[in-house]
């Protein structure tokens, strides 16, 4: 179906000209046509020039803004017209033939992920948009070839990419996937619940408490908190239908309400297990998974999530499916007691300047911001451990919100030693390493240790 030149659906026009610029070129010519004296029809172009040399700037950018949404409309019609794709035996085949010719060969067995994604505008056309993902250091952070074809045929190419992929296609069957979690509707909406950060928390939180005390709403307020709730729909939406499926060597996830997603990744792509605990996720236990995937990056910088918020067994059990290969067999080593005065002394000096400006209300809270930072600082230090051993290299880091991170040798492609002229005197520093995948856990920083970890690990990458 695929072995000769396909297009995109005509539909990739509009999302690329997006809802913005389509509101743009429809009110710029409506007013356009509306300042022109004349029905659309007969246009006096005469007059319009008039206007604008007069120095009708109003008119001038609306011409200005409708040109350019045409030339824009134009390019994109070109270049959805000689845009071309197919299957070449074991290549993906991209051509371009627009101001330049240029054709990508892709093979098919470098594709480290296939992504099906359906968004509002896709789902009323009847359309899905399909993101393919190569196994490449250079265009880790970004989705290097996106295809919008009708539903039916967008699953008919992810089908035939799978298939192609893999050595025996009997391997990607649906049949033969077996489930490793799934969640309901209700577990969704707890995840969103519990998984709140404390930054997005806090203003809703403080908008609530600010009305209520003053009793006055104010629209700034409602705002913020029409804007929290909203955004929990969304995540909620996200997270709806979640669940995860493996085959032989694969992995395929499963979620969205409004906007359906379908990711699949090889499971010797995985990189990196990160595990998070959000701050009331903690009071209740709960962790949630994700993983860096070689490859696998979009506009949004996502990362597959592989759990929602689950118990610490159920995580075991899918961490085991999933990625038995990143656990450390060392016990968690706490940052340098030093670290406690860089910890401290960060959160001291944010607080203390908060506690200046509110001084002039009551010194009392100038006291209290100090003992907060210095509270803060000691969490902080707390927070921060480092374990490594032969295979596995693993931190963690966080105050309320907990984030776990453990990877292997072999994914890791830099690591500095970070340090400054006070704790060089101390022999400690901060170790950050990098590793491919999505540009939100490419980089890793931990907390403060001795030099002597940093040497252990650069040994232990043969650098």
């Amino acid at each position: 179906m695929f072995s000769k030149p396909s297009r995109n659906h005509i539909s990739i026009i509009a999302e690329q000209f997006g809802a913005v610029g389509l509101v743009l070129l429809t009110g710029a010519v409506s007013l356009l046509f509306e300042f022109s004296g004349e029905s659309a029809g007969n246009v006096n172009i005469s007059l319009l020039l008039r206007r604008i040399t007069s120095g009708d700037i109003h008119l001038a950018m609306l011409v200005a803004a409708g040109a350019a949404g045409i030339v824009f409309a134009v390019w994109s019609f070109i270049r959805w017209r000689r845009t071309l794709f197919y299957i070449d035996g074991g290549y993906l085949v991209v051509e371009k033939n627009t101001l330049m010719h240029r054709v990508s060969r892709v093979p098919l067995g470098s594709i480290s992920t296939v992504n099906l994604e359906r968004n509002l505008f896709e789902r009323v056309v009847g359309t899905a948009k399909i993101k393919l993902d190569i196994n490449s250091a250079v265009t880790a952070n970004s989705t290097d070839f996106i295809f919008v074809l009708s539903l039916d045929k967008a699953q008919s190419f992810e089908k035939e990419i799978l298939r192609c992929k893999a050595e025996n296609s009997v391997e990607q069957t649906e049949e033969n996937r077996r489930l490793i979690c799934s969640f309901s509707a209700l577990q969704a909406f707890k995840d969103v619940v519990l998984g709140q950060s404390v930054i997005q928390i806090l203003p809703s939180a403080f908008s609530i408490v600010f009305s209520v005390v003053s009793n006055s709403w104010s629209a700034a307020s409602v705002l913020v908190i029409l804007g929290w709730l909203a955004g929990m729909l969304m995540q909620f939406a996200a997270a709806y239908g979640f669940k995860i499926e493996k085959s032989e060597d694969s992995f395929y996830i499963t979620s969205g309400l409004i906007k359906k997603k379908k990711y699949s990744f090889s499971a010797d792509k995985v990189n990196a297990v990160i595990v998070r605990r959000p701050v009331f996720a903690r009071v209740f236990g709960l962790y949630r998974a994700e993983v860096a995937v070689v490859g696998l990056g979009n506009d949004k910088h996502e990362t597959p999530q592989i759990c929602l918020l689950v118990k610490r067994n159920e995580l075991d059990r899918i961490l085991g499916e999933c990625a038995p290969d990143f656990v450390c067999s060392v016990k968690p080593e706490r940052s340098h007691k030093m670290g406690l005065a860089a910890s401290v002394s960060f959160y001291l000096a944010v607080f203390a300047a908060a506690g200046t400006a509110l001084i002039q209300v009551h010194p009392a809270l100038c006291a209290a911001c100090a003992v907060v930072g210095v509270v803060l600082g000691i969490l902080s230090r707390n927070g921060k451990t480092l374990a490594a051993d032969g295979e596995v290299f693993s931190y963690s880091r966080g105050i309320f919100s907990l984030t776990h991170a453990s990877f292997r040798y072999d994914a890791v492609q830099t690591v500095k030693f970070l340090t400054n002229p006070f704790f060089r005197r101390f022999g400690i520093g901060r170790i950050r390493l990098s590793i491919l995948g999505s540009s939100a856990v490419s980089v890793h920083t931990t907390g403060w240790f001795g030099s002597d970890k940093y040497e252990e690990q650069v040994r232990r990458l043969g650098y």
